[in-house]
C-alpha cells in the first residue's frame, strides 16, 4: 500500500490547510484542521505513516513545489534573515530549472538530471563562489528529500562536481580608486555620497554602515565603534553580529571625517544610514560605473580598504581586527597573495 502526496493547499475560502492525495491509484483529500503551513506538513507526515505497515514513510515522490517549498520551511528558524533571501533565491532558481524541463515531482530526480545539471550552471557567467553556493544548497534539498524519503536513491554531489578552488579577489589599484572617490565627491545628494565613501575609508561591510548607530560614532577620539548591523530582510537594526570578532573599533580617516561630520550635522536620525537597501546601493553604482566607465562594487571598496593596510605594513593580525575577520585564516585566504616579496637584504640582518 502505497501513498503519495499530490498537493497541499489553504483555500482563501477555507479556514485550514488540505492535503489532497493519491491512496492505490485513488484520489482522496483531508482537512489538516490547521492554518499553520509548518504544522500542516507534521499533520500530514502523520497520516502518511498511518497507511505504512512497517511505519516507514512511503511517500517515495511529491510534486517538487512541495518539497522546495517544505525544505525553505525547514530551514527558516535556523539560519539568520540575510541567508533566507539568498536561500530563496537560489532555491527558485532550481524551482525554474525543473519546470523549464519538465520535471515534476521528485521520482523524476536521477543522475542523469544532476549532470545535466551542473552542465548548464557551468555554462553560465558565474564566480566560483555564486557556483559553490548553489551547489551548498542543491546538496543540503537532497539530503533533505533523502531523510523524508522523497527519493529513493542517495545522490553523490562530489561524483558530478567538485567545488572549484576559490579566485583571488580583484582589488583595484590606487589610482582607479582614487578616481572613483573623486567621482563619489562629485555626487550632490550628500547621503549617497558618504555612503558610498564608507568601503574606501573604513573597510565597513554594507550592512554595518547601514546599521551604524550615531552615538557608536566618536569624533573626538577619532573612531567608529562596529555593534550593529542592518541585513536584508529584517525591519530594523540588530545587534547580533556574525561572530565576537566582528565588533570592533575602526579609525576614521581624516579624508573622509569632513564628510561624515557633514552628513551627521545634516542627518540627525539614531541610524542615519539605514534607508540605504541594496537596491539602492546598486542602482548609484550602477549609474557611477555607466557614466564613468568604471567597474566596481561596494565590497570591492572594502577590499581596496584591506590593500591599502598591506601596503601601509599592517600586520595581517591588525588587518584581521579591523576587518572583524572571526580568524586569521580569513584574512590570510583573501589578502595573503597582496603581500609583497621578501627583501633578500632582510634576511643578511639575521644574527643567532
Amino acid at each position: 500500500m502505497e501513498i503519495r502526496l499530490l498537493s497541499l493547499f489553504k483555500r482563501s475560502d477555507r479556514r485550514y490547510y488540505t492535503a489532497e492525495y493519491e491512496l492505490n491509484q485513488q484520489k482522496h483529500s483531508v482537512s489538516l484542521k490547521t492554518d499553520n503551513e509548518k504544522e500542516a506538513w507534521e499533520r500530514w507526515h502523520k497520516i502518511a505513516r498511518f497507511y505504512d505497515e512497517d511505519n516507514i514513510l512511503v511517500v517515495k515522490k511529491i510534486n517538487l513545489d512541495l518539497a522546495l517549498n517544505e525544505f525553505i520551511l525547514s530551514r527558516d528558524k535556523t539560519i539568520q534573515e540575510s541567508t533566507k533571501v539568498s536561500d530563496k533565491y537560489r532555491i527558485n532558481f532550481f524551482r525554474n530549472y525543473f519546470k523549464k524541463n519538465n520535471i515534476i515531482d521528485t521520482s523524476q530526480l536521477d543522475e542523469s538530471f544532476i549532470d545535466n545539471f551542473f552542465s548548464n550552471l557551468n555554462n553560465k557567467d558565474l564566480s566560483n563562489k555564486t557556483i559553490n553556493n548553489y551547489v551548498t544548497v542543491l546538496n543540503m534539498f537532497f539530503k533533505f528529500c533523502e531523510e523524508k524519503k522523497y527519493i529513493r536513491i542517495i545522490f553523490n554531489l562530489k561524483k558530478f562536481w567538485k567545488k572549484r578552488k576559490k579566485e583571488k579577489i580583484k582589488i583595484i589599484d590606487i589610482k582607479e580608486a582614487r578616481f572613483i572617490i573623486e567621482k563619489i565627491k562629485e555626487i550632490q545628494n550628500i547621503k549617497i555620497k558618504t555612503f558610498l565613501l564608507f568601503p574606501f575609508f573604513t573597510g565597513l561591510r554594507h550592512s554595518e554602515v547601514r546599521g551604524l548607530n550615531r552615538k557608536n560614532i566618536d569624533f573626538k577620539n577619532r573612531i567608529i565603534s562596529v555593534c550593529e548591523k542592518m541585513t536584508v530582510g529584517n525591519k530594523k537594526p540588530i545587534s547580533l553580529l556574525k561572530s565576537k570578532a566582528a565588533y570592533r573599533k575602526v579609525p576614521i580617516m581624516k579624508e573622509f571625517e569632513v564628510y561624515l561630520k557633514e552628513y551627521l550635522d545634516f542627518n540627525k536620525n539614531e541610524y542615519p544610514f539605514i534607508s540605504m537597501s541594496n537596491d539602492a546601493t546598486m542602482w548609484h553604482i550602477s549609474k557611477l560605473n555607466k557614466d564613468h566607465k568604471t567597474a566596481y562594487n561596494f565590497h570591492q571598496g572594502r577590499h581596496f580598504f584591506a590593500s591599502l593596510l598591506i601596503d601601509n605594513k599592517f600586520s595581517m593580525k591588525e588587518i584581521q581586527t579591523i576587518l572583524g575577520h572571526e580568524n586569521i585564516s580569513t584574512t590570510l585566504d583573501t589578502y595573503g597573495h597582496l603581500i609583497r616579496e621578501w627583501d633578500i637584504k632582510k634576511f643578511d640582518d639575521i644574527d643567532f
